[in-house]
């Protein structure tokens, strides 16, 4: 039981020393409260701030199930509710179910905050004839390929050419945010990679990690990510230890992102105020 209780221990010490770390560079970082790029950061520390508290849930849930913390009279009147958040630590299927709902929470909400975040950095940074070319990618592609017949242009750019730029995928819109940066400290080759795979894990979060396409692997440190076509993807952890779910892997991703967003946002230089879209939505 002390080796469960140590690995627990363990994982809380280093989320909070995490988040904690992420407070004070968001203290460091200059822009205004409410511009995106230093919102980004705000928003990806309340994320894994949750994790950490569902992850404290599960420790909290196994001490109550172990009896090293208990109820006195005042709690009497919560006692059926308290029995139920008691059953994540006693059924090994609810015990993950749960941690694996924290997984996919804090992984959804991360690239949803990066997606966003990165799209809003784009529209004050980019060019009118980047963003028209942008729009207008499929069908200048589709006239690389086939003439179109006299009359339908019409047609085909109604059908081809985007009207917003919310509907322009975010892949193209960090790929031509990456021709924009100056002074890039990292590589460019490495981080496209990692976005093209962390967008490829997100998407499976919505079909149970069932990933539908073509043959992939990726490795992220010790971490070896297998995703093989209708089938759920696979991975090593290296930080699992058999004892309690482990949640470094996870966080350790979710800082890959914010390190891009930063050398993004750091190489592009733009002075005007980029505002988050909602600052209600916060």
């Amino acid at each position: 039981m002390k080796e469960e209780y140590d690995h627990f221990s363990d994982n809380l010490k280093f989320l909070l020393e995490w988040t904690e770390e992420q407070k004070g560079k968001i203290s460091e970082i200059n822009y205004a409260d409410n511009d995106v790029r230093k919102d980004y950061f705000r928003l990806s520390y309340t994320n894994v701030y949750h994790y950490y508290i569902g992850y404290f849930s599960l420790f909290a849930s196994k001490s109550f199930g172990d009896e090293l913390i208990r109820f006195d009279k005042s709690l009497f009147g919560f006692k059926s509710h308290i029995n139920r958040f008691i059953e994540i630590s006693l059924f090994d299927q609810l015990s993950k179910g749960n941690f694996n709902i924290l997984n996919q929470r804090v992984f959804v909400f991360a690239w949803s905050i990066f997606e966003l975040s990165l799209s809003t950095f784009f529209s004050a940074v980019v060019d009118d004839d980047e963003l028209q070319a942008l729009l207008e990618y499929d069908y200048a592609d589709v006239l690389k390929c086939v003439t179109i017949k006299e009359g339908k242009e019409g047609r085909l750019k109604a059908l081809l050419i985007k009207n917003n730029i919310a509907h322009i995928s975010i892949n193209r819109k960090y790929n031509l945010l990456f021709k924009k940066v100056k002074g890039y400290s990292r590589s460019i080759k490495y981080d496209k990679e990692f976005l093209e795979f962390f967008g490829k894990l997100r998407n499976t979060m919505h079909s149970n990690f069932i990933y539908f396409g073509k043959d992939y692997e990726y490795r992220f440190g010790d971490a070896h990510f297998i995703f093989r076509d209708n089938r759920e993807v696979v991975w090593i952890d290296p930080f699992e230890n058999g004892y309690v779910p482990a949640v470094r892997l996870y966080t350790y991703l979710i800082g890959q992102l914010n390190l891009i967003f930063f050398e993004i946002s750091r190489c592009i230089p733009f002075e005007p105020f980029i505002p988050y879209p909602d600052t209600e939505a916060e």
